[in-house]
């Protein structure tokens, strides 16, 4: 390999889904771009992420749920609070959502989505070398000026770093603000496969509708966190996170113990029962929030993605929209700065314009201190959900105890177990801390 073929107009380190959209744009955009993935393929190294809204995607490849290998398209949401023996839940349903768009929402595998998404970005030009992690940034003065990787040194006048949360890449553009640590969240996935008509029969689906269940309460004992199941188009993605703060040191072997609690539960049991275990991961990674974003961009190098801080972002948790999104503005901002000739903090400053200005940045900052308010209010985990389970229970109980008598037992143990007071007092707390 020739010098000439180790210079580029940018690099890009990882191809997920923020990465490769970056190097789709950029190549468009009449950029050289090299693409770098330390895994076999793209995908092969990723623990979660089974839920992608194609909003962004479709802006870049139109035709996204025609060709890509997406999985179902999520016609209904149900949230449900788990006690031992009971299961409480709302299902929102919609007919609208069987016609495209199909409210932009799908379940996918990222072993097979990542790949096929690589594919489209090398297509467009990309130079895509698998197999191959980039070590370190190479700096000269302070601009990042190119990438050492264990094939050999690269150079560009704009780096791109998409490597995931935790990348070691971010700390060496510069200052990096230390996370507390309260803020990392622990997940855990097992895919259980099963034929599709059987999904589609303990689900009520039909062809390609999907389901997604978010599960609180009795699974999670009262940590800060929740659990969930995904219908995928062969499989099932069953799992938990929460936060690891909560696990008050328990963390090596909360993420099984929590997952069997979930699996065992009746309402459970009997959607994954008969299936076969194909594969199961765990994850620990920051849930910054928008008071620890890092440094997004320096001479020479931006970042997109999780390793950004766009993961998980409190109660947005749609991590791939953030992705595919930031790396759009990247790719933008590359072509811009190619224009003038000017790779500087200065000019790469327009990325952050772009982010402020995006819906995505917005909802962070609503939401920035959701994982401060969850730890100091555990109540919401596991006593909240304990009393509507209760509600629910005793209203549709037949016996012969009268309907006022069964209330008034229940706001007796809801004075016994909570004021009025501590009650107030965290809805206050909530709606100065969320800004409603």
């Amino acid at each position: 390999m020739t010098d000439g073929d180790r210079k580029f107009d940018v690099l890009i380190v990882g191809a997920g889904p923020g990465g490769c959209c970056a190097g789709i744009v950029a190549a468009r955009g009449g950029l050289r771009v090299a693409m770098f993935e330390r895994g076999e393929f793209s995908g092969n190294k990723i623990v979660m992420g089974n839920l992608i809204k194609t909003t962004i995607l479709k802006d870049i490849i139109p035709d996204l749920e025609e060709k890509a290998p997406l999985g179902r398209f999520i016609r209904s949401r149900r949230y449900a609070c788990l006690s031992e023996e009971t299961s409480v839940s709302i299902d929102i349903t919609s007919r609208k959502y069987n016609e495209p768009p199909h409210n932009n929402l799908w379940t996918l595998t990222r072993k097979e989505f990542d790949p096929w998404l690589a594919g489209k970005a090398e297509e467009e030009g990309v130079k895509y070398f698998n197999k191959t992690p980039v070590e370190s940034l190479i700096k000269k003065d302070s601009q990042v000026i190119g990438v050492k990787t264990g094939k050999g040194d690269f150079f560009a006048d704009i780096t791109i770093i998409a490597a995931g949360a935790n990348s070691k890449l971010v700390r060496q553009m510069g200052e990096h603000i230390e996370y507390p640590p309260d803020s990392y969240i622990l997940g855990i996935k097992e895919v259980i496969k099963f034929p599709p008509e059987t999904i589609n029969e303990r689900f009520g689906l039909t062809g390609r509708e999907g389901c997604a269940i978010d599960y609180y309460g009795y699974p999670i004992e009262g940590n800060v966190g929740s659990a969930f199941i995904y219908t995928n188009q062969d499989s099932l993605s069953v799992g938990a996170v929460f936060n690891a703060g909560s696990l008050k040191g328990a963390v090596r072997n909360a993420p099984i113990k929590h997952l069997q609690l979930l699996k065992i539960h009746p309402a459970v049991k009997r959607l994954i029962q008969g299936g076969k275990t194909i594969a199961l991961s765990a994850h620990i990674v920051p849930e910054i929030g928008f008071d620890y974003l890092r440094s997004l961009y320096c001479d020479g190098a931006l970042v997109v993605g999780d390793a950004a801080g766009f993961l998980n972002a409190n109660m947005y948790p749609l991590g791939m929209l953030m992705a595919t999104a930031s790396g759009k503005f990247a790719a933008e901002t590359a072509i811009e700065a190619k224009k003038t000739g000017n790779y500087s903090s200065k000019t790469l400053s327009l990325y952050m314009e772009k982010i402020d200005y995006s819906f995505f940045l917005n909802d962070m900052r609503k939401y920035n201190r959701s994982p401060y308010f969850s730890n100091h209010y555990p109540e919401f985990f596991k006593i909240y959900p304990e009393m509507a389970i209760e509600l629910m229970e005793n209203y549709h109980l037949n016996d012969e105890e009268s309907a006022r008598y069964k209330q008034q037992n229940l706001f007796r143990k809801i004075r016994d177990e909570l004021t009025i007071f501590p009650f107030l007092r965290e809805l206050l707390e909530s709606k100065r801390k969320f800004r409603f």
